[in-house]
């Protein structure tokens, strides 16, 4: 049987920081302007992956 990998769809700031190179204050000030998706559960915060990526790839597309 073939193992699959996921990637998570929602991330702690912890692994958001590990898996795209952010600091937790610019993930926090993303967040605060609407600029990547974030949803609190519990005392818990959760940022969406597929926003960061986004937010990451426009950045990329103005910096050309």
């Amino acid at each position: 049987m073939q193992q699959v990998e996921l990637e998570p769809l929602w991330v702690t700031y912890d692994e958001a920081r590990r898996l795209f190179g952010l600091s937790r204050t610019t993930l926090w000030r993303l967040l605060r302007q609407d600029r990547i998706r974030g949803a609190r559960v519990g005392r818990s915060v959760r940022l969406e992956a597929q926003s960061i990526q986004d937010y990451l790839q426009k950045q990329a597309e103005a910096f050309d």
